[in-house]
């Protein structure tokens, strides 16, 4: 442990009773004060296996076949949609019908 000069004899005191806590920790753990804590640069490796040891786990359906079909994809008509208006600068809204085509043109200034 590195020495230092205390301000006052009470700092000092202090810090002999923290070291002499701190060794009998040591000595209760069975650690010596020489013992340095060294990490490895290695990839950690666990110690235990969590995973099961099956690798393969079976399918619940017995068939390989496909059971479900394709969605039709969607593709707009063109009849909600009757026109685009902005609002605010360029926030463009979509014109559904006309009540709404009314309500966007009183909005603006």
């Amino acid at each position: 442990m590195k020495k230092s000069k205390f301000k006052t004899s009470e700092q000092r005191q202090k810090e002999l009773a923290n070291e002499k806590y701190q060794k009998e920790l040591y000595a209760r753990w069975g650690i010596s004060d020489n013992t340095k804590i060294s990490r490895s640069n290695k990839e950690y490796q666990m110690k235990t296996d969590y995973r099961d040891k099956d690798k393969h786990v079976p399918s619940i359906s017995n068939t390989t076949q496909v059971l479900c079909s394709k969605k039709p994809s969607k593709t707009y008509t063109g009849h909600l949609v009757k026109g685009i208006a902005t609002l605010h600068k360029s926030n463009a809204v979509p014109i559904i019908d006309e009540e709404y085509m009314k309500e966007v043109a009183r909005m603006r200034r």
